[in-house]
């Protein structure tokens, strides 16, 4: 028979079994939330065709959190809010990220709303064709890398990886038609019933054209021989930038409408990655087959080409603790048909023959200095972009940057010169 301080005893003893369960529980679920607020303000030094504004101002919070369980489960999420002073279609809210991973023995997989760089290298990869941006500005990618919904597994043993992503095949930038300083829709076209004659235009509607049924496909395998790392890696799937054409609307009205057609056709990239060690530099090329498509002389046509890079990079740690120095320069050749006339606004080939340099100095807990600049050889185009940083505390600082474009109009950066300027951001870390 089972006695009244047998039973309290057995409620003690299960009472402490579950206190002691989820005392384990709560010290496996572990958070961690932060964030950003930003405000950036950009002077043009000259004025534009394509938009009638020379000042910009704009400000963003972007709000992340991670949730993980153990050493194995981790959750990520991310938000983000803009809000610009001169062009409404930035005016959003929107989840970013959104994702789970699983990080096993051997095993990686992750799945959700990533934001994903596709190449693997220091500098400017190939696959790096496939990311998806927000384009209002051409020059400031590195805080407008867009979601995209998808798996990626990784399955590791030792210095061996092989790794695969399927993603959603929606993989579009964001770009802005209108008021744009980088895009310049056309206020007058020719009129085929006189000599050299041109009538007023204007912008009716946009038609977009993109095949839903072609997924963001990519693998890669990688292996590390002592000081040589490889890597093989291939991608395919839609372009994140479309072809765009002009169609006229039937009418005898002024100003004659048109429609803008933007069509997205699929991009494919497979290439070779080669690594090792100098010393203290790091030494890496890539070797790619590019495989897509573009508009010459109002026909869709291959645009097929070999991408070649070679690259290094060195980090300087000296004896005072507050002071290092990054340095990475790469060269950059295109081999595409030399009867290839590439137009000065197709992003997709701003780098033919060009020379890249990234270098960061901190010369302080406050202080810091970048420098990055792009010579393009075979159109004769520059870029030149110094930047300085002050870290006013912990979790307040001010970045002041110059940004120089120049060369011949038949360069991306000659063509788009207008849009030098300087650019003010003050970020505060949150909470």
């Amino acid at each position: 028979m089972i006695t009244g301080k047998g039973i309290a005893t057995c409620l003690l003893v299960s009472c402490s079994i579950v206190t002691t369960w989820a005392q384990e529980q709560s010290t496996k679920w572990q958070s961690e939330f932060y964030g950003e607020a930003h405000a950036l303000g950009r002077y043009y030094l000259s004025s534009s065709e394509a938009a009638d504004y020379r000042w910009q101002a704009e400000t963003r919070l972007n709000l992340e959190g991670e949730v993980s369980y153990g050493p194995r489960w981790k959750g990520e999420a991310a938000v983000l809010g803009n809000l610009n002073a001169q062009h409404t279609q930035r005016n959003r809210l929107w989840v970013n990220e959104l994702s789970a991973a699983y990080h096993g023995k051997g095993i990686f997989l992750k799945a959700g709303k990533q934001s994903l760089r596709w190449g693997d290298l220091t500098g400017f990869s190939a696959s790096d064709l496939a990311n998806r941006y927000d384009y209002y500005d051409v020059l400031d990618t590195e805080r407008e890398r867009l979601g995209l919904w998808g798996v990626e597994t990784r399955l590791y043993k030792g210095s061996t990886e092989l790794r695969l992503r399927a993603f959603l095949p929606d993989n579009r930038s964001r770009i802005y038609l209108e008021d744009n300083r980088w895009v310049a829709l056309p206020s007058l076209l020719p009129n085929p019933q006189i000599s050299d004659g041109m009538l007023p235009a204007e912008h009716r509607a946009t038609i977009t054209e993109f095949n839903d049924q072609i997924p963001m496909l990519g693998a890669s395998f990688s292996v590390e021989l002592g000081r040589l790392q490889t890597r093989l890696t291939w991608q395919y799937g839609n372009n994140d930038l479309p072809i765009s054409e002009i169609a006229p609307l039937p009418s005898t009205d002024l100003p004659i409408g048109y429609e803008v057609h933007l069509r997205y056709e699929p991009l494919q990239v497979a290439a070779l990655n080669i690594g090792t060690w100098l010393g203290e530099w790091n030494i890496w090329s890539e070797v790619a087959g590019v495989f897509s498509k573009r508009l010459e002389r109002q026909e869709i046509v291959q645009d097929n080409y070999t991408f070649t890079s070679l690259g290094i990079d060195r980090f300087w740690q000296f004896e005072n603790p507050e002071q290092h120095l990054r340095l990475m320069m790469q060269a950059i050749r295109v081999w595409a048909n030399p009867d290839t006339p590439y137009l000065p606004t197709e992003i997709d080939h701003i780098f033919q023959s060009s020379l890249v340099l990234d270098t960061q100095w901190q010369m302080s807990y406050r202080w810091q200095c970048k420098l990055r600049t792009v010579a393009e050889l075979t159109a004769k185009g520059y870029y030149l972009e110094p930047q300085v940083v002050y870290q006013a505390s912990p979790k307040f600082k001010m970045a002041l940057n110059a940004s120089w474009l120049g060369g011949r109009n038949s360069s991306f950066f000659g063509h788009f010169k207008q849009n030098s300027r300087f650019s003010l951001l003050i970020s505060r870390q949150l909470p």
